[in-house]
């Protein structure tokens, strides 16, 4: 049973807001995953410790595990790997999909008491049906995860939500993007999607972006038969805010925008969306800063239909056994984590690779130094996470100060 303790508080305006990532974090949530997950990705494990170290000077780490019986075994590696072990803390929970994305949002009043709403959970839009759904995935996961630390759920919304897809500047504005609310929530006008997130979170301004990446979406064949195994044009792939004033974009290079129709089609898209957030402004009126910041070229592998994990099959609705499928992987540099004094990022380049990756590399890396100028700038090997739809912002999850284990 969930526990709805009042929202008393939230006719306040001033009582409870949305906290954002690039605010002080306390543990960064870390699913454990071992082996192979799916054919199309490495061995999990290894990219999971080393993202740990990457992390742990400068946030504590919660990991998630599916059983309380391999602890030791995971910190018996950690500790093999140079990790400390005291900032270290295990949670007995089993996420669907990315952590991002079905935990529960952090509101926060002037106190520092941490609250949160209890939104929908639609298994990525691929059902419609909430009993569908709880045959793949624990529907109520954000409000028992937020019942392990003690924050109160205050408000109940029928609208779904996942991390992946909304984007927060702290002071009451949040960007989203149509294609995907849409999609998640096709029950609900444009006009009472935007009332019913300005009611429970207390917003003061929604932008709304009208398409996401090409290679995010799912289900659909894109051109040269190629499947895309994405998460439904979510904006962490694509847009992200750097501070209360600041916003992230990717864009396609003019030089690179003709080279294969799927690169043109996300230039029309990234172009579009420039626009809105050019002539957008804040909660106060005020214009954005706003940061470009090239797109990767995209990586297209292929999978056998076998040796797809069977959750997966229903975005190649086409696919039968003994077919081949070509899989454009969720290539970004934004699906980034900002972790206290550093920010995490992807990269692309490896031994032997064209040079083009390297110099590209280096290019957002620069750009990130220049964005972040009081932060370390970390950049780790993503693809194999890519493969499987997601990236780092996916895969983790900020949790600010305030919460009670």
């Amino acid at each position: 049973m969930i526990l709805i303790v009042g929202c008393g508080d939230l006719k306040n305006p001033n009582s409870y807001r949305l906290i954002a990532e690039y605010e002080p974090t306390e543990y960064v949530w870390i699913p454990w995953m071992e082996g192979v997950i799916d054919k199309s990705m490495p061995p999990a494990d290894p990219l999971i410790i080393e993202l740990c170290k990457e992390v742990i000077p400068y946030s504590k780490i919660l990991i998630l595990i599916p059983d309380e019986s391999i602890i030791e075994i995971i910190k018996s590696r950690f500790i093999q790997e140079g990790i400390d072990t005291t900032r270290v803390r295990f949670l007995k929970a089993d996420p669907p999909g990315a952590t991002t994305d079905i935990s529960p949002l952090f509101l926060t009043n002037e106190k520092g008491e941490l609250a949160t709403v209890d939104f929908d959970w639609a298994c990525y839009g691929l059902t419609s049906s909430k009993e569908e759904c709880a045959k793949f995935s624990d529907t109520n996961i954000d409000v028992k995860l937020a019942e392990s630390l003690s924050i109160p759920v205050i408000d109940k919304s029928n609208l779904v939500w996942e991390g992946g897809g909304k984007e927060n500047n702290s002071k009451g504005t949040l960007l989203l993007v149509e294609q995907h609310e849409f999609q998640r929530n096709p029950d609900f006008s444009k006009d009472s999607i935007e009332k019913e997130y300005k009611r429970k979170l207390n917003l003061k301004k929604i932008i709304w972006l009208k398409k996401g990446l090409l290679e995010d979406e799912y289900r659909v064949e894109l051109p040269g038969n190629i499947w895309p195994i994405g998460a439904g044009a979510h904006i962490d792939e694509f847009c992200r805010f750097v501070n209360d004033s600041t916003i992230m974009i990717s864009y396609v290079p003019e030089e690179e925008k003709d080279k294969d129709l799927i690169t043109a089609e996300n230039y029309k898209r990234m172009e579009e969306n420039y626009l809105i957030l050019k002539n957008a402004t804040d909660q106060n009126g005020k214009p954005f800063s706003i940061i470009r910041v090239p797109m990767p070229e995209h990586y297209i592998f292929q999978m056998k239909y076998e040796d797809i994990i069977s959750y997966n099959r229903s975005y190649f609705p086409k696919a039968n056994k003994g077919d081949t499928i070509n899989i454009i992987a969720a290539s970004s540099y934004l699906n980034f984590l900002i972790v206290n004094d550093a920010v995490i990022t992807a990269k692309y380049w490896r031994e032997g690779r064209e040079e083009a990756k390297k110099i590209k590399d280096k290019q957002v890396f620069d750009i990130f130094s220049k964005a972040f100028p009081d932060k370390k700038i970390i950049q780790i090997d993503m693809e194999g996470y890519n493969n499987g739809g997601g990236g780092l912002h996916c895969l983790t999850y900020n949790q600010p100060f305030g919460a009670t284990f």
